[in-house]
């Protein structure tokens, strides 16, 4: 067996039950305490003291929810607060070890097919993944960019300098959140009904260009004689 995780208390279990729905757990202290914490970012999730007595009963609802306990002739009621008990600071920036993984890893994965599926919330994939694309997209919009004002300031005609230069001054105004919302709001409904079509254009192309050109080879060929026609000349 592979230790994975270790959990410290400052005081001996007298009684632990885990919960039905999450990779959660609680337990009772001798001296107390009544605790819930969640294994894989190792968060306490709740605490609170239980009233002096023996621990007689103790269970947890199917929802995890409430937690009932019962000392001496006293039944106590915790409410247990599930919200969020997943993320933590580890959670969201250090590696770690899921179930079914053969190591820790940094994942971001929020849902899946399964029933029994564990939110994976690490922060790491999304931050880097966007550094990436960002000095990807910068590796081509740059020099385009550049090179657009360059012609722009200086060969561009003035009629059409016009146009041109208010409009992308109105493009650098606009947020990228904007953008984004129009692109998704008006551009992606417009691409929906016209990327079949499109897709055949594309696929049409390249073969109507292919047919052209080799028809335009074939008219570059040299005519054979007609030595026919020759003959016939000269009779």
């Amino acid at each position: 067996m592979t230790p994975v995780r270790s959990f410290q208390f400052d005081a001996d279990i007298v009684a632990l039950i885990p919960e039905t729905m999450s990779k959660g757990f609680a337990v009772v202290l001798d001296d107390g305490r009544f605790q819930t914490l969640y294994t894989t970012s190792e968060k306490l999730v709740t605490e609170s003291q239980l009233p002096k007595g023996e621990l007689k009963t103790f269970a947890i609802s199917n929802n995890n929810d409430h937690a009932l306990l019962v000392t001496g002739e006293q039944t106590f009621t915790a409410f247990i607060p599930n919200d969020h008990k997943e993320i933590s600071f580890s959670a969201l920036w250090q590696k770690v070890w899921y179930e079914s993984y053969p190591e820790p890893e940094f994942i971001w994965q929020t849902t899946a097919a399964s029933d029994d599926f564990e939110g994976k919330y690490s922060l790491v994939p999304i931050a880097f993944g966007t550094i990436k694309a960002a000095m990807f997209a910068m590796l081509f919009s740059v020099p385009i960019a550049v090179f657009g004002a360059i012609y722009t300031a200086y060969f561009m005609s003035s009629k059409m300098r016009k146009v041109v230069k208010p409009t992308i001054e109105l493009m650098e105004a606009l947020p990228t959140v904007i953008i984004g919302f129009l692109a998704g709001l008006w551009f992606a409904l417009l691409s929906k009904h016209i990327s079949q079509q499109s897709f055949f254009c594309w696929w049409r192309c390249p073969c109507y260009h292919c047919l052209l050109a080799q028809s335009g080879m074939r008219s570059l060929e040299p005519t054979p004689p007609n030595y026919r026609a020759d003959f016939i000349r000269l009779l």
